[in-house]
């Protein structure tokens, strides 16, 4: 009997990301060796993670939590820890140790999820005979065919992670495919489509992040916990979280003057119709030369 070629299915534990790993379930198990992997940054919203959860029971996936360990040694790259769902951290642990090391990152320093997702992955892989040097297994990523430049196999992180995308390019699903799945479940991802899978996004537009601003200003309590703590870190100034050169004070600040219902139609979106990385924060997507 041949053996399977093993694929490295990246489960983010969002809808699209939910559907896929069922589809691959349900269609390629004769095909190939599953190896379905969560990176959890420790600012991940609990109803994700109880849905990653339950995904994983209902469908039998067996998802590997991983969670990445920075070192503050140069040139020694990020190391991982597997932990599961009751152990998985819910206050920003990982996320605030790579930040000690790396800085607060931004939309000018994206760097949290190549090094919380993609990097630490990638560790567990290599550590599993997954990738090596000039080899790497296939890895699955979730993005449909209503977003063609996210699922684009020229790109170089593609290239570079030998990367899939089953959504787009073996069944030719959109977020209406999605969406239609989820209707008929017994359970969904329990979360308003502008929170997203990660709390307080630095990539989500100013009307999503001031409407979440004044539904939980509470979320924002430890974005403005790091800049007073690790704001210094390789910055000549501070480095702050939001669009020009906010800190976490000035936008709750701003959030403040807006008009809740003005808010609230700007950032209600089709159902149907795809929203980008705020929606779930997918790895593998780094452009930067030279990152494993």
């Amino acid at each position: 009997m041949k053996e399977k070629e093993p694929l490295v299915v990246s489960f983010s534990f969002g809808q699209s990301s939910a559907f896929m790993c069922d589809f691959l379930i349900q269609n390629y198990s004769d095909v190939f060796d599953l190896h379905f992997v969560f990176a959890n940054t420790g600012r991940e919203h609990e109803e994700t993670l109880i849905f990653g959860d339950r995904c994983d029971r209902e469908f039998g996936l067996n998802v590997v939590w991983l969670e990445g360990v920075t070192s503050e040694v140069p040139g020694v790259g990020m190391r991982h820890k597997i932990v599961n769902f009751e152990t998985a951290a819910r206050n920003g642990e990982p996320f605030e140790q790579f930040i000690s090391v790396e800085g607060i990152p931004n939309v000018s320093r994206q760097k949290c999820s190549d090094y919380l997702k993609t990097q630490t992955i990638r560790h567990w892989m290599r550590e599993n005979g997954l990738a090596k040097r000039g080899w790497s297994a296939k890895t699955a990523i979730g993005m449909r065919s209503d977003e063609p430049l996210r699922a684009d196999p020229t790109k170089a992180a593609a290239k570079r992670y030998n990367l899939v995308y089953p959504l787009a390019h073996w069944g030719a699903f959109d977020k209406s495919d999605v969406n239609d799945f989820w209707d008929a479940m017994p359970f969904k991802l329990n979360i308003p489509p502008h929170y997203g899978n990660c709390l307080t996004c630095f990539k989500k537009s100013d009307a999503k992040l001031f409407l979440i601003a004044q539904e939980h200003p509470d979320w924002f309590d430890w974005n403005d916990d790091m800049e007073r703590l690790h704001g210094h870190v390789k910055a000549e100034t501070r480095h702050q979280w939001w669009r020009g050169k906010r800190s976490t004070a000035q936008l709750l600040a701003d959030a403040s003057r807006r008009d809740r219902q003005d808010l609230i139609y700007m950032t209600k979106t089709n159902p149907d119709a795809g929203d980008g990385c705020t929606s779930s924060c997918e790895p593998f997507q780094c452009e930067i030369e030279g990152l494993e």
